[in-house]
């Protein structure tokens, strides 16, 4: 059997790269405390603070237990 894939066209935010390898960076931690460690990566500390109160409850979860969707989101909300 020959299976055929095609790739969605899913449009990702400017910031979506930045912000994954800030997250990934410290997968191990909370999204607030890896985000804020990584500053550096999404525009420092000040922009990090003001984005982790923008994201509202995931931040409290692991990095490692995000799904692929809210990784997404918390870039569009950026």
């Amino acid at each position: 059997a020959i299976l055929r894939l095609t790739p969605k066209k899913v449009a990702l935010p400017e910031k979506f790269a930045s912000i994954c390898r800030a997250l990934f960076q410290h997968k191990n931690q909370k999204v607030r405390n890896a985000l804020i460690k990584s500053a550096h990566e999404i525009g420092g500390k000040e922009n990090a603070e003001k984005f982790v109160k923008k994201i509202g409850e995931v931040a409290q979860k692991k990095v490692i237990s995000l799904a692929p969707e809210e990784i997404l989101e918390m870039a569009r909300k950026w």
